[in-house]
């Protein structure tokens, strides 16, 4: 994509604020201010936004613009979770076909809402691990993983590299593949 946009510094079509962000994932996106970049990707958490610095567009997670994936509720949030409350929020390593996300998410607490475990298959993302997960991968990912491996033989090591390059092509050794002690 090009470094200029016309619409930049532009007010938003929300007239709240003014246009700084755009979608790479999305065809034809608009640019726009964050608060509708994270109300148009609600549903779409691992679509990576690029927002103007002043000089240039930055890749960033959705999350730094301020999102919180909530798990359940079909996007929206939970009423029993304070989102202002960083113990109810978990930071988490979400891999996707388009690359590797450092995002934070919320687990629902309504009382039917199951285990984290349960919440994070019932959004089609697969967790590492069955304890306290900080890590996950879309269902969508490994399908697509397992297609390329039954057609190309492309090993596990080679396929996280390639992820890694699409997630940051200039450092891919700076991009986290799993959550630091």
């Amino acid at each position: 994509m090009g470094e200029s946009d016309e619409d930049i510094g532009q007010p938003c079509g929300c007239n709240r604020l003014l246009r700084t962000t755009r979608c790479t994932d999305c065809l034809q996106s608009a640019t726009t201010c964050d608060l509708c970049f994270i109300e148009g990707h609600k549903n779409s958490p691992m679509h990576w936004a690029e927002r103007w610095n002043g000089e240039f567009f930055e890749r960033c997670d959705i999350s730094e613009l301020g999102h919180v994936i909530t798990l359940g509720h079909h996007g929206g949030p939970c009423k029993c979770v304070d989102y202002k409350d960083q113990s109810h929020l978990t930071s988490f390593i979400l891999a996707d076909v388009n690359g590797i996300h450092s995002t934070r998410l919320a687990f629902c607490w309504c009382t039917q809402s199951g285990d984290h475990v349960d919440q994070l298959l019932s959004a089609r993302i697969f967790p590492a691990s069955m304890v306290r997960p900080t890590t996950g991968f879309t269902f969508k990912l490994l399908e697509t993983f397992h297609l390329d491996c039954l057609q190309s033989k492309k090993s596990v090591y080679d396929y996280i590299g390639a992820l890694r390059r699409r997630t940051n092509n200039a450092f891919p050794d700076d991009v986290p593949v799993r959550q630091k002690l």
